[in-house]
């Protein structure tokens, strides 16, 4: 096995642990206290609603090149949020993981081992000016999670106040 490759397998196992909420929730909280300013100007949170694998990371990545938004892929927030995770934890948790997309020119691993890349050539991902909108585009989780447990938008409603939530919907071509 390589060290690539053992690296992932160690990541994959210490991924969704208590251990690793814990670690994020440290990481993000110094995070949130350096962008302090930049997270002030946040007006809306946004997180994507419907099936996996219905075309929102192209969407997210869309918009996550407008110089005034923030989306990450796949960040999962509501694990975040019911683990106690503050806005600014949250926020800044959506920005960091949006950077780190984009400096990887937001390539994902599709099925069958293909490679995609979401970039936009000359857009603004994983950088912004005067941020307005941070969100995450895991459709898929934050579906289920919300169908799980309704009480999760109140929550979520609480935690973001003042901002304003929106939501996406995706729908794919049943054709397709």
């Amino acid at each position: 096995m390589s060290t690539r490759d053992w690296a992932a397998s160690a990541r994959d196992v210490v991924r969704r642990t208590p251990a690793h909420t814990a670690w994020r929730a440290v990481a993000f909280a110094a995070g949130a206290a350096r962008e302090r300013q930049a997270l002030s100007g946040v007006q809306t949170y946004c997180l994507f609603l419907g099936h996996a694998r219905s075309g929102h990371s192209v969407i997210g990545a869309l918009l996550d090149a407008h110089p005034q938004i923030a989306i990450s892929d796949e960040l999962d927030a509501l694990r975040y949020l019911r683990a106690g995770f503050s806005r600014g934890q949250l926020l800044y948790g959506s920005i960091d993981k949006s950077r780190k997309q984009a400096a990887n020119l937001r390539r994902k691993r599709g099925r069958g081992g293909k490679t995609y890349s979401y970039h936009v050539p000359g857009g603004s991902q994983g950088r912004f000016e005067d941020l307005r909108v941070v969100g995450d585009s895991q459709a898929g989780w934050t579906t289920r999670r919300l169908a799980g447990d309704a009480r999760l938008l109140d929550s979520l409603r609480r935690r973001m106040a003042p901002l304003e939530l929106r939501f996406i919907h995706v729908v794919r071509n049943p054709f397709d």
